[in-house]
């Protein structure tokens, strides 16, 4: 399922290897994706400042091209 979810969320293809692995154990995709900035990425470990931006740039894009919706998903 968690697998499922981070490809669904766009991501997937941005971003590869640890950071992937990083995602996927902390269970972020779809609208928690959009809830980061800088700090959260540095509590996860990605220490890079780079890689944070690109991180970031990419999830504004996903939200620009309409993958991810700004709207929180309906619970229950």
């Amino acid at each position: 399922m968690k697998q499922w979810l981070f490809k669904t969320s766009g991501l997937s293809e941005l971003v590869c290897g640890e950071i992937a692995q990083i995602f996927l154990m902390n269970d972020i995709a779809g609208f928690v994706l959009l809830k980061l900035n800088h700090t959260h990425l540095s509590e996860l470990g990605i220490k890079s400042f780079g890689v944070r931006v690109r991180i970031l740039q990419a999830i504004e894009a996903l939200v620009e091209t309409g993958v991810l919706s700004l709207r929180a998903p309906r619970i229950g």
